[in-house]
């Protein structure tokens, strides 16, 4: 209801990016930071220890392959990294629910309908930043012209695969869904985004978090976990700063909107292979 709340208050374009901004940095990006410390809890060993060159080395070769499919084939890239997103979005949404292919199902229509709804609320806001760059304008009209009817259709292949897994679920997602429509109606593109990405996803990943380390670390509490976050999250909060400085210096052909969601899909898809494994650990 909070979340409800603040996207009702009235406040300029410029403060709800702010805002926007603010909650990604502070809490979206440091919920995976402590990637390496799950990494440490699946293989047996102390979430004290110092992150392996295995783990490190497999971690930053896919955010750099997938940094080369950006810069060759953006279309694609930009296609997996939604398909990844709406995945690792549902997964951890729906993760109550008995593991199944229909759960999995379920997990990646729940999370591309929350994209939906968040893209296709804002066409006009998200145009600029796709279009040339990354989607052809072909491709875009097509979206226009049946972005109701493909969430529409996404909708009802959620409620059936939803009633399949469990007829409560029902019950408890599409009223959030709804609520996430009515704060997706009332705020602009980046505060929507950032309000689900926060209060849907990212807390509820650090709860889940910190009450499955403590299985195994009986005292791990959110200082802890705060503490372990905060090398990585320093890290990503610089690679990121020093991108978009560079842009701001040197110029880009891209939105610098957009160049900040390309290098949060950079950090997403190594972070999503990740909490998929710990979901099932």
């Amino acid at each position: 209801m909070l979340t409800l709340l603040v996207s009702l208050l009235p406040a300029s374009e410029l403060i709800t990016s702010i805002v926007g901004i603010l909650l990604i940095v502070l809490v979206g990006i440091p919920h995976g930071a402590t990637d390496h410390v799950l990494f440490n809890v699946m293989k047996g060993q102390s979430i004290e220890e110092k992150p392996q060159r295995a783990f490190l080395g497999q971690y930053l070769l896919v955010i750099a392959a997938y940094g080369v499919m950006w810069w060759i084939l953006p279309s694609l890239a930009l296609l997996l990294f939604l398909a990844v997103s709406a995945y690792h979005f549902g997964e951890a949404q729906l993760r109550y629910l008995s593991p199944s292919w229909m759960m999995r199902a379920a997990s990646f229509l729940w999370g591309g309908l929350v994209l939906m709804i968040i893209l296709f609320v804002h066409l006009p806001e998200v145009k600029p930043l796709l279009v040339p760059f990354l989607i052809q304008e072909s491709v875009w009209f097509f979206i226009e012209q049946n972005a109701v009817v493909i969430s529409g259709v996404t909708a009802l292949l959620l409620i059936a695969t939803l009633v399949l897994c469990s007829g409560q679920a029902v019950m408890k997602e599409l009223p959030e869904l709804l609520i996430l429509a009515v704060i997706t109606w009332n705020s602009p593109l980046l505060l929507s985004f950032a309000i689900f990405f926060v209060f849907w996803h990212s807390v509820d990943a650090v709860k889940s978090q910190i009450s499955k380390i403590r299985l195994s670390e009986g005292s791990f509490d959110l200082r802890r976990w705060i503490k372990l976050s905060t090398p990585f999250t320093a890290l990503s909060l610089v690679g990121i700063g020093g991108t978009i400085a560079y842009g701001l210096y040197f110029g880009t052909s891209l939105p610098l909107l957009t160049v900040f969601f390309v290098l949060i899909a950079l950090i997403t898809l190594p972070h999503a292979i990740v909490m998929s494994r710990f979901y099932r650990f």
